[in-house]
């Protein structure tokens, strides 16, 4: 297996972190009702669906956005493999592991926390079947825009 890290280069996520990932969207939904199943959570100021580029289909994640982190935090404490339209949703480490798939056979992905506060650093890891996965995402994917931030993307240190 080969490992990458990615970084969230805009500070601010390290800060603040008021929106979640979304995965496993059934196909056939829509923003408006993304958003009234997560308001049972907290405050939904906006959601975004991914569509693929090329084909202009839904690629089944998403991001839901929330006005404090308070709210963010509540849906991926709770909404995380709740049913929604027939599908169970995952939140934040699904929706990274199913961007970086496009580069590649992700294997695990981790998202890492501060200990006493709980909130991401901004950072994390995602681990490929093979080292042409993990070269792909390096050279596709450094300076992509996730969720509105560029990632930097290099290989972690095995250390």
């Amino acid at each position: 297996m080969s490992g990458i890290g990615f970084t969230f280069t805009s500070t601010h996520i390290c800060v603040q972190l008021n929106f979640t990932s979304v995965g496993n969207l059934p196909y056939q939904t829509n923003e408006e009702a993304i958003g009234n199943h997560f308001s049972q959570a907290g405050h939904v100021t906006n959601v975004r669906i991914v569509y693929d580029r090329e084909t202009g289909r839904m690629k089944g994640f998403g991001f839901c956005e929330f006005s404090d982190e308070a709210g963010a935090q509540n849906a991926v404490d709770t909404l995380n493999g709740a049913d929604f339209n027939g599908r169970q949703l995952r939140t934040t480490e699904d929706a990274i592991g199913n961007y970086f798939s496009q580069a590649g056979n992700v294997t695990n992905v981790r998202i890492v926390y501060d200990r006493e506060t709980g909130r991401t650093k901004g950072f994390g890891f995602c681990e490929f079947s093979d080292e042409a996965g993990a070269q792909n995402a390096v050279n596709t994917l450094n300076g992509s825009d996730f969720n509105g931030r560029s990632l930097r993307v290099n290989y972690a240190n095995k250390n």
